[in-house]
């Protein structure tokens, strides 16, 4: 019996190889004994993948069509809902290929990860390609809350004027905090005045009922103070809770230079809430210099209250002498 000679392993370099995409010729079917196998295998193959991407142009031609009908017969109601909005921009995400706004388990699309970690051109690119401002993470928070919460400005201005989709600068996260209360509490003072010159409400309060004041003059916040105070007086008055003003916080944990600001701004040192007044505070803490300087504000406070009385009785002595001559 005849031993089968070895395949030689030149024959394989020299042998006619079918070309994908191509129907197999006689030529080459006689040169290679697999070339009809081959050829038939190939053109299933082509009707496959022809077949393949005629359904997805198909499918991408509705989804292209049906968007194209959302905005032209609901652009109205497109602009008046944000949620549509919102959809039809996932939509054209999605069609793409790649969905941009994806979450992670923490509930993070990748816009949320590079605006947490400063990453300013990974951000453009992201709304470049239709990434949504308006996704809430886990905690509810949007991408502006994590920006606003680190202080990077140039983000919080990208995120605020850039993208497909109008930034709600008033959304609050599950804390029912907005992105002031985010940039107040850690005295991030250009983030706040953007904020502020974006028509962001100050007089929003959280799930503890602490305004953006609140929290600036909790922890310390000098400069968010004055700039809070100075653009709106009102809150000094609009307290909306027995129990605590931004002066009783502030005397609580000491902060000085926060509580002179504060009654320098007109705010009554003798407020009161159901814990007392903002000496009863800051007794009950050991604040010093604090007690110091209200019991100051307090003398002060009533030496021009007599002053105001002692003015107010001289012109009524005046009007008094005015009738008598005439």
């Amino acid at each position: 019996m005849v031993a089968a000679a070895a395949p030689d392993p030149n024959a394989l370099l020299t042998m006619s190889l079918p070309v994908a995409g191509e129907r197999d010729t006689g030529a080459t079917a006689a040169t290679s004994p697999s070339g009809a196998a081959s050829g038939v295998l190939n053109m299933r193959l082509e009707r496959v993948s022809s077949a393949a991407d005629l359904k997805w142009k198909k499918e991408k031609d509705e989804v292209e069509e049906e968007v194209e009908d959302e905005e032209e017969v609901g652009m109205e109601e497109v602009v008046e809902d944000e949620e549509v909005e919102e959809e039809v921009v996932e939509r054209r995400s999605m069609w793409r290929g790649l969905n941009v706004n994806c979450t992670d388990s923490s509930g993070y699309t990748p816009l949320h990860h590079a605006s947490l970690n400063g990453h300013r051109d990974v951000v453009l690119k992201l709304l470049q390609f239709e990434a949504s401002t308006n996704v809430a993470d886990s905690k509810g928070c949007f991408p502006l809350h994590l920006a606003a919460w680190r202080g990077d400005v140039d983000i919080v201005r990208i995120l605020i004027h850039h993208g497909p989709s109008h930034c709600r600068v008033n959304q609050q996260n599950h804390e029912s905090e907005t992105a002031l209360h985010c940039a107040a509490q850690y005295g991030h003072s250009e983030v706040v005045s953007i904020l502020l010159q974006e028509l962001t409400d100050p007089t929003m309060r959280n799930s503890r009922n602490e305004t953006p004041l609140d929290l600036a003059a909790l922890y310390g916040r000098l400069q968010v103070v004055c700039m809070l105070v100075t653009a709106h007086p009102n809150l000094m008055s609009s307290h909306g809770t027995r129990r605590h003003t931004p002066l009783h916080l502030a005397a609580r944990n000491g902060h000085h230079s926060a509580v002179h600001t504060l009654l320098e701004a007109g705010m009554d040192v003798n407020s009161q809430t159901e814990n007392g007044s903002a000496l009863h505070e800051a007794a009950l803490y050991g604040k010093m210099d604090v007690v110091r300087l209200l019991l100051d504000s307090e003398r002060g406070h009533r030496y021009m209250e007599r002053e105001r009385e002692r003015e107010r009785e001289e012109r009524i002595i005046r009007k008094g002498g005015e009738r008598r001559d005439k």
